[in-house]
């Protein structure tokens, strides 16, 4: 990935822009507004929301807007949120620290976003839709505040200081790129996100203990007994472990999941028998906009793709299929990483591990569950996750550990 190209994932959409030419981005999103909302202008719409409306936007499945203005608000922080994404992958890169291991599945969930976004600085009360106007716009107010004289030094120097002027905010700071920081308390704007997870972070120090706490090198000290991860402290342990808690539980089924975003999935792929993406070529149907892409290059008759290394031939009609071409065959890496904890049989997939421990060993997963669960051990062979922590559980467990301190 290059760090410094901006990518619409937008249903079938593939353009590409460079992160200085973010302006041209944001208005690109417009042109996919208006196929939506064909009476868009300048961040509003009187339209009504199209009927069973579900994001195009790779991995979100979003589908609950309120109004027009809900789902303005929702696709133009995918522009946002792509754009710091590309942040935090380029200081990611600049400080050589280590990927993030989460679940990828939430890299394109966006936070609910009910309201406009609104200036409460003193006398504007301004609305917005689009979250980067909106953050621009209260910088301009922040660079704007005029400096008072703070005190005059023994030697004569003076010292100034700009104040906030937030509605029921009197915060002072010494210069207006303080003010700036500050303002970010009020916009709740976010300024790094992890490219794998699609956390998002306010300021650099929290993207990097995000980032830093799933590097397991050298914290042999600090590990979770549930997943074997290990942590850089017994802080950032605690911190880890909540990943675990399910307790928020699905109405139609005894599944638990560890957060509202979650539990939306679980109930989109689990309880409902809606699969709104449909193939062009065959009869084939699916959920997701990603599975439908993917479906597509099975109908390619062309092998469209090639590996790259001098003097190999090979080709496929997927890429994938090149990448684990490129792995075993030309750089010696075993991908069979899924093994069997009873007879120790591995397998490329999860899912070929699945089958097996269905039909050899007769296993079955917990009830609303979609499928098992691998966990990566010491050796880097995934194994069966054999342990769930339900909410009661760990909080017993996080009691226990604080209760020691």
């Amino acid at each position: 990935m290059a760090m410094d190209i901006l990518e619409c994932e937008w249903g079938s959409c593939e353009e590409k822009f460079r992160l200085s030419d973010f302006h041209d981005f944001r208005e690109h999103f417009e042109g996919h507004l208006r196929g939506i909302l064909p009476g868009y202008r300048r961040g509003f719409s009187d339209d009504t929301i199209p009927d069973n409306f579900s994001c195009y936007w790779r991995d979100c499945g979003w589908d609950s807007p309120i109004d027009a203005g809900d789902l303005i608000r929702h696709v133009f922080f995918h522009a946002f949120h792509a754009r710091i994404k590309l942040e935090g992958y380029k200081k990611q890169q600049e400080m050589k620290l280590a990927p993030c291991t989460l679940d990828n599945q939430s890299r394109n969930l966006l936070p609910d976003i009910p309201e406009p976004f609104l200036c409460e600085w003193r006398e504007c009360s301004v609305e917005f839709n689009c979250p980067t106007l909106y953050y621009r716009h209260v910088d301009s107010h922040a660079w704007a505040v005029d400096k008072t004289l703070k005190e005059t030094g023994e030697n004569g120097k003076k010292k100034y200081s700009v104040t906030c002027q937030w509605e029921g905010c009197n915060f002072t700071t010494v210069n207006h790129y303080k003010l700036k920081e500050h303002c970010r308390s009020h916009t709740r704007e976010k300024i790094f996100a992890c490219m794998t997870c699609g956390g998002m972070f306010a300021n650099k120090a929290k993207f990097v203990d995000h980032v830093v706490r799933q590097n397991s090198s050298g914290y042999e000290s600090f590990q979770c007994s549930h997943c074997l991860k290990h942590c850089g402290s017994e802080r950032i342990l605690r911190d880890h472990m909540r990943h675990h808690v399910n307790n928020v539980k699905c109405q139609f089924c005894d599944m638990t999941c560890p957060n509202a975003s979650a539990l939306k999935q679980h109930i989109k792929f689990r309880h409902s028998a809606e699969r709104p993406f449909k193939c062009d070529v065959c009869s084939y149907t699916c959920k997701m906009q990603s599975d439908l892409r993917r479906h597509r290059e099975f109908h390619n008759a062309v092998l469209a793709y090639h590996c790259d290394v001098e003097g190999c031939n090979f080709s496929a009609r997927a890429m994938q299929t090149v990448k684990r071409h490129q792995k075993v065959d030309h750089q010696g890496i075993d991908v069979n990483r899924y093994e069997c904890h009873v007879c120790g049989q591995r397998y490329t997939r999860g899912s070929g591990l699945t089958n097996h421990l269905k039909k050899k060993h007769s296993f079955s997963w917990p009830a609303g569950h979609p499928r098992f669960r691998y966990k990566e051990c010491d050796d880097g062979i995934c194994r069966l996750q054999t342990v769930r922590f339900e909410s009661l559980h760990l909080s017993q467990l996080l009691n226990e550990q604080e209760g020691e301190e």
